[in-house]
């Protein structure tokens, strides 16, 4: 039996090593599991918003000014004129798109705040962690040098059953912890960037591609008005040429009639 006050000591700090921080850990774990889940449902929320840009982008590829033989006139009316009519049709549609898209960016730049904010306390516990495992390191190897002075073998079998194997799996817990968290961080790092892409997306459209589109319609308003008034201008010369044609075709009648008067 193990009675000096040493082993009991040692037996004591094993027992008690810890216990506290674990409590502690365990509290912090349950906000930021809290957290986490709140992330984990605003990430799913990223992947469907993430589908639907791809949607919209589909949508903006159909009105590529190539698909519309701007170049060529059609039996059926002017292609930039059709052109222009396909944006119009499809640009409130794509506004309102964007404007949900914008409120996403909001939340998605709003999570990231957020994550950032965990991604700290995380790293904090982990240094916390590696510390507390550093104190069980120090404890561990005086139990092994206790454990190296205990002569009768059934009280060294006691020792370490009540000392270095306890101490010895909260160490190994510990270490199980150090290695989630680290995991954890690797994830939210994902979940950030994946946030970001999305973010960048939003705004590619918002500054660029609708920027862009716009502009195609401008252009193709321009273009549109510039063919009508091309076509005003080639039907005021052909009125303007039948009327030359009526006044000399009736040119000669009216000699005749000014010479008879003459003659008369």
């Amino acid at each position: 039996m193990i009675e000096d006050p040493e082993s009991i000591e040692l037996m004591k700090a094993s027992n008690d090593f810890a216990i506290n921080f674990f409590n502690e850990l365990e509290i912090k774990n349950k906000f930021l599991n809290q957290t986490l889940s709140s992330i984990a449902k605003a990430e799913d929320m990223g992947r469907q918003y993430e589908e639907y840009i791809d949607s919209l982008y589909e949508k903006l590829n159909s009105l590529n000014p190539t698909k519309y033989n701007l170049t060529k006139k059609s039996i059926l009316g002017n292609s930039y004129q059709k052109y222009y009519k396909a944006i119009k049709k499809h640009e409130p549609q794509i506004a309102s798109q964007i404007s949900l898209l914008a409120n996403q960016q909001e939340i998605l730049k709003r999570d990231n705040i957020t994550l950032n904010i965990e991604v700290s306390k995380i790293t904090a516990m982990i240094q916390d962690l590696y510390n507390i495992y550093a104190e069980g390191q120090e404890l561990e190897k005086k139990i092994h040098a206790k454990i190296n002075t205990i002569k009768k073998e059934p009280d060294t079998k006691i020792f370490v059953d009540s000392t270095l194997l306890p101490l010895q799996r909260k160490l190994f817990q510990i270490q199980q912890m150090i290695a989630v968290k680290s995991q954890t961080i690797l994830t939210l790092n994902i979940v950030q960037q994946n946030n970001i892409t999305i973010i960048q997306n939003i705004d590619n459209i918002k500054n660029i591609t609708l920027g862009a589109l716009k502009l195609l319609a401008a252009s193709a308003k321009a273009k549109n008005d510039q063919a009508e008034l091309a076509q005003y201008f080639n039907n005021t010369e052909l009125r303007l040429n039948e009327a030359n044609i009526i006044v000399k075709n009736t040119l000669p009648e009216n000699n005749t009639k000014l010479n008879e008067l003459k003659s008369n």
